[in-house]
């Protein structure tokens, strides 16, 4: 390109259209007018449009510009429609979109309160750079970060849904009607513990929930959540809290392995209902009421009433095992089993459990073995399904009806032995006086 003071002046253009007017900024010079015949019967001409020159620097400046203009309808004066100079094109109007495409389907425009692209049609809004694809929207508003929908198994983000609002840092997923908003995040790889991941940056420290597959071998797949300890700057820290696993199961772990019963502390939540907590060292669960004196907890067999609870005062604890109102009860039988000789029987030990060290203080205690024809009910089995071997336990609650029977026998023998005494006394001072 050249720069030739006889090009500034258009001596070196075949077609000069000169106006000696219009030295400010947006003055307009002359330009060129396009006309049609105004209707078959008419040989008269309307306008349909013109490109016009305008100055964009100010007066003794170089710059300009050329201006689109079309004519409304009726008799009113051409609008500009399209603006052009070195720096931009512009569509000085509201509600004018740009159209691109044969059909027109593809669209930008600003409304005065929103600045949008759309599409008319069913063809998706693709943005991409030399590396390809990097956003791609479908006719049906899911929207692919990272790939195409045909690459849809290739890793990258989904983001479903009828509306996706953006406003600030918040990503709002609207549901209207039948449709429900999702985020879908994906990856193409079929081994365990590769995954998708939602990560919470806090400047370089990380939170994160993450997806993956468990195990190939059963197509499950948990979600796990992270956050970062306490204590120091490692970006690397970020520790794995809770997990639900692909039965449903939710495991917490202080340490960021994986729960273990035996061996790390935290909590785990099965389908079944089942619940399971291990402390490390220290208060296991700690039970707070606040207002009155009442239960902290209660069990429930099925439907039905409640067998069991532990209730606190301001005084101390107690527990109720059992109900013990007739309203409950049915079958109702005089229980005349001799207990109390059962008690002559028993046969104390001393001993350590297997898994204690032999320096360890001896318990004293009995033996189920020993005791469990007497007394079955306060020495059961386990009865846990996920031990290897059941063991019989001691249940002291189911002893007690055993005490009080057996003390109101001794009570029943104390009182007849002390009618027996009374009369013996009686016999003698009757012997005596005599």
């Amino acid at each position: 390109e050249s720069n030739s003071s006889t090009e500034y002046y258009g001596q070196d253009f075949a077609i000069n259209i000169r106006a000696d007017k219009g030295p400010n900024p947006n003055d307009e010079g002359n330009g060129i007018c396009f006309t049609q015949q105004w209707y078959d019967s008419d040989a008269a001409l309307v306008r349909a449009g013109a490109i016009v020159s305008y100055k964009v620097s100010g007066n003794g400046a170089f710059g300009g510009g050329l201006k689109f203009k079309v004519q409304q309808s009726g008799a009113n004066p051409m609008r500009d429609i399209v603006r052009m100079r070195s720096t931009m094109v512009e569509i000085p109007h509201d509600n004018v979109p740009l159209q691109l495409g044969v059909d027109g389907d593809f669209r930008i425009r600003h409304t005065g309160s929103e600045n949008q692209i759309y599409g008319t049609g069913a063809h998706p809004i693709v943005f991409s750079n030399s590396g390809g694809t990097k956003l791609y929207i479908k006719g049906d508003g899911r929207l692919f970060v990272g790939g195409s929908s045909s690459g849809y198994n290739n890793t990258q983000q989904v983001i479903t849904g009828r509306h996706v609002d953006a406003s600030g840092t918040t990503i709002d997923f609207d549901k209207t009607g039948s449709e429900g908003g999702s985020l879908e995040l994906v990856t193409d790889s079929n081994t365990n513990n590769q995954c998708a991941s939602l990560i919470f940056n806090h400047g370089t420290l990380k939170s994160a929930i993450v997806g993956g597959r468990s195990n190939v071998n059963n197509w499950g797949t948990d979600l796990r959540f992270y956050t970062h300890q306490s204590g120091t700057s490692d970006v690397n820290k970020s520790i794995k809290r809770l997990t639900i696993d692909y039965e449903g199961n939710i495991y917490t772990s202080g340490t960021g392995g994986n729960f273990s019963w035996a061996n790390t502390a935290g909590h785990a939540v099965y389908a079944n209902g089942e619940y399971r907590s291990t402390s490390s060292n220290g208060v296991h669960i700690r039970c707070n009421r606040i207002n009155g004196d009442g239960h902290v907890a209660q069990w429930y067999r099925g439907s039905g009433s409640m067998v069991g609870y532990i209730s606190i005062s301001s005084g101390g604890t107690s527990y109720g095992s059992g109900s013990s109102d007739e309203r409950t009860k049915k079958n109702i039988e005089v229980w005349n089993e001799d207990v109390l000789s059962k008690f002559k029987s028993l046969t104390p030990k001393k001993f350590n459990f297997n898994w204690e060290d032999d320096s360890v203080s001896k318990h004293k205690g009995y033996i189920a073995q020993n005791e469990f024809e007497k007394f079955p009910e306060a020495y059961p089995k386990n009865n846990l399904t996920d031990c290897d071997n059941e063991y019989h336990m001691f249940t002291p609650s189911d002893m007690t009806v055993y005490l009080m029977k057996g003390l109101k026998e001794t009570a029943e023998k104390l009182e007849a032995l002390e009618q027996e005494n009374i009369a013996l006394k009686a016999r003698v001072a009757n012997l005596e006086g005599n």
